[in-house]
This record gives C-alpha cells, structure tokens and sequence, in this order.
C-alpha cells in the first residue's frame, strides 16, 4: 500500500513539473543573455548611440535590446532576412516583414525586444528612430562566434 501512495505521489509530481515547463524549450536552454542598450536623445543634433555597437557572443546566446533613448520610440530593423531568419529563434517584439527579416514595432523607452542567435555568423541591424524625419540611422553587429 505504502509503495503504491509513493509511485502515485511520483506521477503526480512528474505530470505537474510538465505541465509547467514552457513551451518554448529552446529559450530555456540559452548559455546566457546580453543586453544591448539603445540610448540618446533625438533632437536635432541626434546623439543616439547603441552600446555595445558590436556585440560578440557564443551560439545560443539571447540577445535583449533594451530601448533607453529619451522621448523616443526606437524601432530595430535586420538586414539578410533569410540569415536572419534560418540562424535565429525564439523572437519577442520581432517579426519578420515582407523580405523575411526581422523587425521591431517601434519599441517604447524602457520596453525590450529579444532574440536567440543559434548559429555562428555576422547579423546587421540598424535603429530607426519614429517621428525624427531625416535622423540618422544607427548601425549596430551581433557577432556569433
């Protein structure tokens, strides 16, 4: 009676810690996150920048984009979309757009995007800044080693 209310109280345990494993396993799994901050103010002197520019890291790494830059939404735009696409997984705030590559809705100060960068390779972005016609964009690199 004894081992059948242990082997009973096991499964119990065995379905509940399933039941509450995330669905997307992979996210799970990465080695570490980054954090890339975009920062600035936009104005007419546009003095944005983004830090690390070039960010170098192990496969399965996530990268988070923090945005920090004053008054401002911000919006990440990668270029190579079929890259882009093939070697990366688990994208919060990305979608891909009509050429396969991965963007941002513009991002809010203090809201994040993420991606998990699976294998090696050099990923282009740029940051767009919303309502500053004629800003410049700023150019940043993922480097997976």
């Amino acid at each position: 009676m004894k081992k059948t209310r242990a082997l009973f109280l096991v499964g119990i345990s065995v379905v509940l810690l399933l039941a509450f494993l995330p669905a997307n396993w992979e996210t799970m799994n990465a080695h570490e996150c980054r954090i890339v901050r975009l920062a600035g103010e936009v104005d007419l002197s546009t003095s944005l920048f983004i830090e690390p520019s070039v960010l170098r890291i192990q496969k399965g790494t996530c990268v988070i984009w923090l945005n920090w830059v004053k008054t401002e939404e911000v919006r990440i735009v990668f270029e190579d979309g079929k890259k882009c696409e093939d070697m990366t997984d688990s994208p919060i705030g990305f979608e891909l757009d009509a050429e396969d590559c991965y963007v941002t809705t513009f991002v809010a100060r203090g809201e994040t995007s993420s991606l998990m960068f699976n294998e090696p390779g050099t990923f282009t972005y740029v940051i767009r800044v919303s309502g500053a016609e004629g800003a410049e964009e700023v150019q940043g690199e993922v480097i997976v080693q």
